[in-house]
């Protein structure tokens, strides 16, 4: 069985949040620190400024990487290991949720 060796990239943006979403990473789960490291410096380098690339979530083949600056990225992964939902992450960065 020849298993498929590409991923396809996506953009999402969710009010002022940039997120990057890759479906079907050859990596697998094992390789999202790799491929948010990988996405990272890619942004870097686009930007021209340091960012972070915080991992939301991993829903089966589909994980997704909010691109944020350093204080909101340190803010969102922050409130992702005290167990906060991804989408209220988003919604506490543009404002609209509790701190």
């Amino acid at each position: 069985m020849r298993r498929n060796s590409s991923g396809s990239l996506g953009l999402e943006r969710w009010g002022h949040a940039l997120v990057l979403s890759f479906r079907h990473s050859p990596l697998g789960v094992g390789g999202d620190f790799l491929l948010g490291t990988v996405l990272e410096g890619a942004m870097q380098r686009s930007f021209g400024r340091d960012v972070v690339a915080a991992k939301l979530v991993r829903d089966g083949d589909l994980v997704r990487f909010l691109i944020a600056g350093r204080d909101g990225g340190n803010k969102a992964i922050g409130w992702l290991s005290d167990g906060v939902p991804w989408g209220e992450v988003l919604m506490r960065l543009a404002g609209g949720g509790a701190s």
